[in-house]
């Protein structure tokens, strides 16, 4: 009768305020295992850009300490720096996407950590911005521009040289906050009941990893090595292919967000 309408809606009510009070700002259509998905295709993809520009352009171009050398790569590759400009600018761009998502997923775990964590990988990315106006100013100071008639072939070159380099330099910069990033998402992981824990580890590590390199490359240069960076596609590979492959566990997710069904409420009320 009325009063078992009333006991009804009023289990209903609580339900809605239960999911308000608890988790403010996820709406019901929002989906999280969705989200992981294409958190973990533009995570690939930003390391799919990365890799082409960094291995397979830049450090292939670069002569160590040989600037007319460098600068021939530079002119017989253009085209493939250009290429390569646009396969670091793009994820670039999608990072901005991928740092929304990540802190959607992790806030409920920590706001403030899943804000550092996002504020980390913004500095990165503004730093990355940076960079790559270096990258194009090492192949426009080429160009022969009569802006340039000051400089004879030597210094161009030499400006190219330096230009590269700077672009090395702000990078690896970039990889510092990274790192910071990296560490505090594999907290994050961590603390998660909705991801394994092992990904947590293994992007602790990664962090570790981009971190040390990054500070060896400027107090210690002898000691920073590619080697050290090994370790780390364990964890960022990890982390991309559990979130293309499974997503994570939605209902650990829900459940650790304090997002109640209100089915089951209104099933464990009658």
């Amino acid at each position: 009768g009325y009063s078992r309408i009333t006991a009804d809606g009023k289990l209903w009510a609580r339900a809605r305020n239960c999911c308000r009070a608890k988790v403010v700002g996820v709406s019901k259509p929002f989906s999280p295992r969705a989200s992981a998905r294409l958190a973990g295709l533009i995570y690939l993809v930003v390391i799919a850009g990365g890799a082409f520009a960094e291995a397979f352009v830049r450090q292939r171009f670069l002569v160590q300490g040989d600037a007319a050398a460098t600068a021939a790569n530079l002119r017989a590759g253009e085209d493939l720096m250009r290429l390569a400009f646009a396969a670091d600018v793009a994820p670039l761009l999608l990072n901005m996407l991928l740092i929304a998502i990540l802190y959607q997923l992790l806030r409920i775990v920590s706001q403030r950590g899943a804000l550092v964590a996002g504020l980390f990988m913004l500095t990165c990315t503004a730093i990355q911005g940076v960079a790559m106006a270096f990258h194009m100013a090492s192949i426009l100071v080429l160009k022969g521009s009569p802006a340039y008639a000051v400089f004879d072939a030597a210094q161009l070159e030499a400006l190219a040289y330096l230009f590269l380099r700077l672009h090395a330099v702000t990078y690896t910069v970039a990889l510092l906050f990274f790192g910071g990033g990296a560490f505090v998402v594999g907290a994050l992981v961590l603390r998660s009941t909705f991801l394994p824990r092992f990904l947590g580890l293994l992007m602790c590590l990664a962090g570790v990893c981009y971190f040390t390199n990054s500070l060896l490359y400027f107090v210690a240069p002898e000691l920073s090595s590619i080697a050290l960076l090994l370790p780390a596609l364990l964890g960022e590979g990890g982390l991309t292919l559990w979130f293309l492959l499974v997503g994570l566990n939605e209902k650990a997710w829900r459940k650790q967000a304090g997002i109640v069904d209100e089915r089951e409420i209104v099933l464990r009320g009658k």
